[in-house]
């Protein structure tokens, strides 16, 4: 079984931040050249995993927002702006380009991975308190309105 929540990145965030850098950055370096060689066992390559590791990734990512504030949070933005988008687009295009039911499978796979990790991420922000629902336009008029007359 998958954790509730990772805690790698939020060892990372914290030890990034300079209170907790005691090797002066010295200790992770960005190496955007650098070659990865990354097997994933067939155990990670089915529906049932994505679908626990989206959960995962949700949960772990509102625990950072929670500890960290969510100033951290702007590198997840930039990737779901920039990469998750692409991606199911790219995989749309093609699919009606090449009239591909494969590509049609992996923009809903990426989707609906991401939708879970939001749902996740959501869920975990309002079980903590940090997610509160707004109050209508109307609502919050009125309560305006009745604090002014007290």
């Amino acid at each position: 079984a998958l954790p509730t929540s990772s805690l790698r990145a939020p060892l990372f965030v914290r030890g990034t931040q300079e209170s907790w850098n005691h090797y002066n950055d010295e200790c992770v370096h960005y190496v955007p050249t650098a070659v990865v060689h990354h097997f994933a066992p067939l155990s990670r390559c089915t529906l049932r995993y994505v679908i626990s590791r989206s959960m995962v990734e949700g949960t772990s990512k509102a625990d950072i927002r929670r500890f960290f504030g969510s100033s951290v949070m702007a590198a997840d933005r930039r990737y779901v702006r920039e990469v998750i988008g692409s991606s199911v687009l790219g995989h749309l295009a093609d699919a009606v380009r090449d009239r591909d039911p494969g590509s049609l499978r992996a923009a809903a796979l990426v989707a609906g991975s991401f939708l879970l990790t939001t749902g996740a991420y959501l869920t975990r922000l309002a079980r903590t308190g940090l997610l509160r629902p707004r109050p209508s336009a109307g609502i919050a008029r009125t309560l305006r309105a009745e604090s002014t007359h007290q």
